[in-house]
């Protein structure tokens, strides 16, 4: 019984991993819903340095210190999901364009409450040269700022406030979802590295997975009980655990400080349900050396004394035969005593 109800679990993780893959393979680059500043200065496209803000209550949005050039032409387009172009202001065609008459640095403020036509941009659009951004970084300049380096130095806890965006670009949905929609189940911060192990859900999307029961990472041992991957946050992105690893951003030393911790990721299901351990063949206990005890939890999880999920099967198969039994105790037993070797 146990085993068709693993099975459906695995099927259910399956399907859900697919919607998202589905959803990400026809999505495009998904931005915050509201009001943006097009032309031909951007290809006429959405463009997140381009939307406007709205500095009070009132249906007014601003656009500041936006540089263009003599001959610019530019529209302002309300977008409903941060794909598409819902609305253009002015909808009468390009002949209705503002046209920029000079080099320089602007201020651009849109009031859609006019009470008057779309296309009476005197009403609607004020453009007004400005003077240039005082913040304007300079090639000699340090790096842009690293808010996951930032909150590591100043030894922070994680919200979801701080992988928002990082969320989103991993999810790559068509929708953008916003903190509110994210639960932080748990975090880890690395000593050795400015980096975060980071396990959390999004609302209508559940949790972000890999199916995945076990991975080995090098000298290493990512194992679930729940086919539950979590993700790494460094330098302001998510990568799942894999994802990190195949590109060098999950090092040795983070998998060695992650066992130093006894990290426990997950929770999921209420429970810390994922582990990393060191790839030592026979250490059916997880505790980091061979003995007669692994032998011991072997046989008692072949009478069923004990569970599949209180003991480290990778492990435990010592004779490579995909299965863990007596005969992989008795193994164990004669390796202690120096009559049998694992390699």
């Amino acid at each position: 019984m146990k085993k068709v109800l693993s099975l459906l679990l695995t099927a259910v993780l399956l399907l859900s991993c697919f919607a998202v893959t589905v959803v990400s393979a026809h999505a495009a680059t998904k931005l915050r819903p509201g009001y943006y500043v097009v032309g031909t200065f951007n290809n006429w496209s959405l463009n997140k340095n381009d939307r406007m803000s709205q500095p009070d209550s009132i249906e007014r949005y601003v656009l500041s210190q936006k540089k263009l050039s003599a001959g610019d032409e530019l529209k302002v387009v309300y977008s409903d999901d941060g794909i598409n172009k819902s609305t253009w202001y002015p909808d009468s065609g390009p002949a209705a364009n503002y046209i920029v008459d000079e080099d320089s640095y602007y201020n651009i403020e849109f009031s859609i409450n006019t009470g008057y036509s779309l296309s009476a941009w005197e009403w609607q659009l004020l453009v007004e040269p400005c003077e240039p951004p005082i913040d304007v970084p300079d090639p000699t300049e340090p790096e842009p700022r690293n808010l996951t380096k930032e909150l590591w130095e100043s030894g922070a806890a994680l919200t979801a406030e701080d992988i928002e965006e990082a969320a989103n670009e991993q999810y790559n949905s068509r929708i953008y979802f916003f903190s509110d929609d994210i639960t932080l189940y748990r975090s880890y911060r690395f000593n050795c590295t400015p980096a975060y192990i980071v396990d959390f859900g999004v609302k209508g999307y559940g949790i972000y997975c890999e199916v995945i029961t076990e991975e080995y990472f090098g000298d290493y041992l990512f194992w679930s009980s729940s086919s539950y991957e979590p993700s790494i946050f460094v330098d302001d992105q998510l990568y799942t655990l894999t994802q990190a690893y195949q590109l060098g951003v999950l090092t040795q030393d983070m998998l060695a400080e992650l066992v130093e911790a006894n990290y426990r990721g997950g929770d999921d299901y209420g429970y810390p349900s994922c582990w990393i351990r060191r790839n030592i063949k026979g250490d059916a206990d997880g505790d980091g050396d061979v003995s007669v005890i692994d032998a011991t939890v072997i046989q008692r999880a072949d009478a069923r004394i004990i569970g599949d999920d209180d003991y480290f099967k990778p492990f435990g198969d010592v004779d490579g035969d995909s299965e863990v039994s007596v005969i992989d105790a008795t193994l164990i037993q004669r390796h202690n005593v120096g009559l049998y070797s694992f390699e």
